[in-house]
């Protein structure tokens, strides 16, 4: 029954800092593993959560066949508290939380239900012992998810209204101690002790927050902030000479369909008497627009633009909406500095959410003047792909309704699902990719996301008709045909021509889309599976290598490509070590059957093989003939050979 506005949850779960469980103010005796598990729950989308990745998270230490009954008799005792469980079990099977009968911490943070007064830094299950490498990788995120939250909580409550200077004060300094060097914080704290009459204060907090973001990242504090000292007469504080990118945030809401974000890269200061460093910078400003216009996701506007815009005097009537016309306004600036005084040289790069002022990213990256073409090429390398990243995670931020359904947020959604590689996040992100290309129906992204969940779901059934695969070739052509040599685009016609026995026109597709996108790690994982069904298993191998080091927290079938291009070197060994995290997937039990098989171990691979059965009741080993797109029959001989072993027929 929905919970009514005059009700309470029975219980409390607070998760930060040493978490505890109340009923009534009085603790209840909480399993570690069940703070673990509302964790989970109060950090996952919707806040449901599928058993299989419970119990992965919960249990990797443990072999896979005790971690099912592990799960059963935890929901068994949580069942046994006096308010009821804080977890439910869904229709579907899943779990979810029980929200009204357990008010927990986290879920009030997410929600943008906490006040600044109760924003503090505590750490996320602070003490838990967590037994694996998944969920301490899990635990790392939702932390910085904790983070990013207190800091927009805080963020909002100064720029939500009219405060007295001593509440501006008291929570400008709560995000400084989240993040010290956001320049928010800085800024409201600066306005706090002005507006209060204390100009010394107002020095000091001017004078760190020019020290800590010049010794961090090479950077001067944002115009707004040097304007603000300057008007105040404070030491060291002048208006900068070129053009600024807060000239730029006054930008309208977006109102298209589309509604994908806009990006201006702006470069660094000319630097007196060194014309070899002013080049550097302009080659730099170009190769990280070129790098961001790959990406499809997002406008960026031209270096063209960027450079002139930045030679121009400030309080220039080109800085206000003219330069742009009709064109949409920037919604995110890259600014991009160098710092030459010294050895070594550094350039920096600065990630600025224009609406607020927010700095979301920055690097501080060191130039070889013995080598500068080595130099741009890494800082290139590893601005272009994380700043990508970061510009769809901050869109991914606001929820539907504040942002609006336009195309681009539903396309996030569906990110946000194709992770991983069960059948119902396939599922998830395919409707939310449909809703995308119904929204507009020439969203180059949404169409290449669409057909990877189609070929995805095609090979995660071990399908043998090709209609799923037609669908998703279909899908990445009219991709392509949006955005023409897309890198995306050009990966989904890859992946689909390759489980449809094209080799030729796959490894051309991939390698194509490489040239467009060097260092796009899920691209160089799927052109390893590519290669290795083309019977190069050592270059396949290089290349899954390659992606591993781009993404080295990457997804599942980052591990199913790597244990198939080991099986085919013949390390059987090696593989099951790299199918044991997923090894309770029906996705990975033929391989791992296979697997254990050809490595001795027959008990296991026996184990894996009754799975097979269990998930996939018509499959027969001479399937692997229409499953499997191996060029050379040699390698669908050896897989066979292993499922034979296994005890498949």
């Amino acid at each position: 029954m929905p919970q009514s506005p005059t009700d309470s949850p029975l219980g409390r779960i607070d998760l930060f800092g040493r978490p505890t469980a109340l009923v009534g103010g009085s603790p209840v005796v909480f399993p570690e593993k069940a703070f673990m598990l509302v964790a989970l729950l109060a950090f996952a989308a919707g806040r449901d959560l599928d058993r299989a990745s419970a119990r992965e998270l919960l249990w990797e230490e443990v072999p896979p066949a005790r971690r099912a009954g592990n799960l059963r008799q935890l929901l068994l005792r949580l069942g046994q508290l006096e308010p009821g469980s804080p977890v439910r079990v869904t229709p579907e099977g899943g779990l979810r939380l029980a929200e009204d009968r357990w008010r927990v911490d986290a879920v009030a943070l997410l929600s943008g239900a906490v006040a600044p007064g109760a924003v503090d830094g505590r750490p996320l299950l602070e003490g838990v012992a967590a037994k694996g490498d998944q969920f301490e990788d899990w635990l790392r995120w939702a932390s910085r998810r904790a983070n990013e939250q207190r800091g927009a909580a805080l963020r909002a409550a100064l720029d939500a209204a009219a405060l007295d200077p001593a509440a501006r004060l008291d929570i400008a300094e709560r995000l400084l101690a989240l993040e010290p060097l956001d320049e928010t914080g800085h800024r409201h704290r600066l306005t706090a002790h002005a507006e209060a009459g204390d100009l010394a204060a107002a020095r000091r907090a001017w004078l760190d927050c020019r020290a800590r973001l010049r010794d961090e990242l090479g950077i001067e504090p944002s115009p707004d902030i040097q304007a603000l000292a300057a008007r105040l007469g404070l030491e060291g504080a002048a208006v900068p000479p070129s053009a600024s990118v807060a000239a730029l945030s006054d930008a309208p809401e977006r109102g298209d369909r589309l509604g994908i974000p806009t990006v201006i890269v702006m470069p660094p200061a000319l630097l007196p008497g060194n014309e070899l460093l002013d080049r550097f910078g302009l080659v730099l400003l170009e190769e990280i627009t070129l790098g961001l216009s790959q990406f499809g996701s997002f406008r960026v506007i031209a270096a063209h633009t960027s450079w002139q815009l930045a030679r121009r005097a400030p309080g220039s009537p080109a800085l206000g909406p003219a330069p742009f016309g009709e064109a949409p306004r920037p919604d995110y600036a890259v600014t991009v500095g160098i710092r030459s005084s010294g050895e070594p040289l550094n350039a920096s790069c600065r990630l600025t959410k224009l609406s607020t002022g927010e700095v979301l990213w920055a690097v501080d990256l060191e130039i070889s003047a013995a080598n500068l073409q080595a130099s741009l090429t890494d800082i290139v390398r590893r601005t272009v792909g994380s700043l990508a990243a970061l510009i769809e995670r901050a869109e991914g931020r606001l929820s539907l309704a504040e942002a609006g359904a336009t195309g681009y947020r539903l396309y996030l959604e569906g990110k946000r699902s194709i992770g991983a590689t069960g059948l119902e996040p396939l599922r998830a992100a395919r409707k939310w990719f449909r809703l995308a290309v119904k929204r507009c129906d020439e969203f180059s992204a949404a169409l290449a996301g669409l057909s990877r969940t189609l070929s995805m779901e095609w090979l995660v059934r071990g399908m043998t008709d090709r209609e799923l695969l037609t669908d998703a070739l279909q899908a990445a052509q009219r991709a392509e045909a949006c955005d023409p040599g897309s890198g995306r685009a050009l990966r989904e016609l890859g992946f689909a021509n390759l489980y449809l026995r094209r080799h030729d026109d796959s490894l051309a597709c991939f390698a194509a889309a490489r040239a467009r996108a060097p260092n796009d790690a899920d691209l160089l994982a799927d052109y390893a599976d590519a290669v290795m069904h083309d019977g190069q298993p050592e270059r396949a191998l290089e290349l899954m290598r390659a992606a591993k080091a781009l993404n080295p927290l990457g997804p599942d079938y980052y591990r199913w490509i790597e244990a198939s291009i080991l099986y085919r070197l013949e390390d059987y060994d090696g593989a099951v070590a790299v199918l044991q995290p997923i090894a309770d997937r029906p996705s990975t039990a033929r391989l791992l059957a296979a697997t254990c098989a050809m490595a001795g171990d027959l008990t296991a691979a026996r184990g894996h093989a009754a799975r097979v059965r269990e998930n996939y009741p018509a499959f027969r080993v001479d399937d692997v003939w229409q499953i499997i797109p191996d060029r050379r029959p040699a390698d669908l001989r050896q897989f066979a050979a292993g499922l034979r072993g296994a005890g498949l027929d």
